[in-house]
């Protein structure tokens, strides 16, 4: 299976809610925030799984930041549920990238 970072930001709901990830036998790395990023230059995940249920408007900036590094430009990224606007808003700024509604649907 892939290596996964998966980004979610509150830390409690973000363990639990990447358990169905590592279930499903990937080797999945958590963020609760975004202190993580400049690491992905030097060892970078198979993707990025990004949570848009809180704060969505971050994890856009996460996925920019993302595709702004040279390393990490064509990580694959996963967005998982959220409110629907926020969801529409983040596909027109990221046509490229998948959308599932739960992390049990992200397949790689």
């Amino acid at each position: 299976m892939a290596r996964l970072l998966y980004i979610h930001w509150h830390a409690d709901e973000a363990a639990r809610f990447a358990a169905p990830l590592a279930a499903a036998g990937h080797d999945v790395r958590v963020e609760h925030a975004a202190t993580g990023l400049a690491a992905l230059d030097d060892d970078p995940p198979a993707a990025v799984v990004i949570s848009l249920r809180r704060l969505p408007s971050h994890g856009r900036e996460i996925a920019a930041a993302i595709r702004e590094r040279a390393m990490t430009a064509s990580t694959p990224i996963v967005f998982v549920a959220g409110e629907p606007t926020k969801v529409a808003a983040t596909r027109r700024r990221f046509p490229d990238a998948s959308y599932v509604e739960t992390e049990a649907d992200v397949a790689l």
